[in-house]
């Protein structure tokens, strides 16, 4: 129980390092757009970058909220 917790802990920090960190997030888009063309040969690179810019905004507008609010 405590490993599997453990694991949990670390499968979720690790979520949020790639979440706040721009040019790691950039390198799993992209890492993950090209295992997913060389496993169903459809390309979603662009879907993939839409998705990293819109969470790029998000952030961005949750940090300025946040220095708002402080």
């Amino acid at each position: 129980m405590v490993l599997l917790i453990v694991i949990l802990v670390i499968v979720i920090a690790a979520a949020i390092f790639i979440l706040y960190n721009t040019r790691i997030r950039v390198f799993v888009l992209k890492l993950l757009g090209n295992i997913w063309h060389f496993v169903t040969h459809k390309n979603i690179e662009k879907r993939l970058s839409e998705f990293g810019d819109t969470v790029t905004q998000g952030i961005l507008q949750l940090k300025y909220k946040l220095n708002y609010y402080c």
